[in-house]
């Protein structure tokens, strides 16, 4: 869980930062942008108490932006690298999901397999260890289809997520504007990570 936990405040920090860069709402305003960042970070960091016991020293710069965004920063800087990111995370997934599902069925033959020898076989000493290997190798099979069905999930979300961003850099008009296109892609973003936490707390 604390994996989860440092991976929703990132999400929650980049969002924020990259809000801010673009002065998109809620930083709009020049009067209260900054008041607005310094409280919606302080939230973050008490969100994320207890993350001190995985703290590491921070590699580089980071992803944040330190400036103010056009809208061809933001594509550049935000909208393609996110794209990239949720087509990369499916398609490193698709391996161990289908060998999940490879596992699941050899598992499901195996219990039937062991049924039919056991039954066959008749009553006898037999039948408490054919018991026995059949419900290990059916646990066997739920959990593999768990697993699998959990990484399907995050398959079927991450390149809906990036066909969602890429259609809104396709539509975007030339004359769109960092902040406009910041709240619709930041909200998608959001929409995927709160998913993902979803997903991860519900298989946990």
């Amino acid at each position: 869980m604390l994996y989860v936990k440092a991976r929703m405040a990132a999400e929650a920090l980049k969002r924020e930062a990259f809000l801010f860069a673009t002065s998109a709402s809620p930083y709009e305003d020049p009067a209260t942008r900054e008041p607005k960042l310094v409280a919606a970070l302080s939230t973050i960091e008490a969100n994320a108490t207890g993350l001190g016991l995985v703290e590491q020293k921070a590699k580089g710069s980071g992803s944040c932006p330190r400036n103010s965004l056009h809208a061809q920063d933001y594509i550049t800087s935000r909208l393609d690298k996110q794209i990239n990111y949720y087509r990369d995370a499916a398609d490193k997934l698709m391996m161990p999901s289908r060998l999940l599902h490879r596992t699941e069925f050899v598992l499901a033959g195996t219990a039937a397999i062991i049924t039919a020898v056991a039954a066959s076989i008749g009553k006898g000493m037999f039948d408490v260890a054919a018991l026995t290997a059949v419900i290990t190798t059916l646990a066997g099979t739920v959990l593999a289809h768990l697993q699998a069905a959990r990484y399907d999930e995050h398959i079927v979300s991450y390149r809906a997520t990036a066909d969602r961003l890429a259609d809104l850099k396709a539509t975007a008009a030339d004359n769109e504007t960092a902040a406009n296109l910041a709240k619709v892609a930041e909200e998608i973003i959001s929409a995927e990570t709160q998913g993902w936490q979803a997903l991860w707390v519900k298989g946990s």
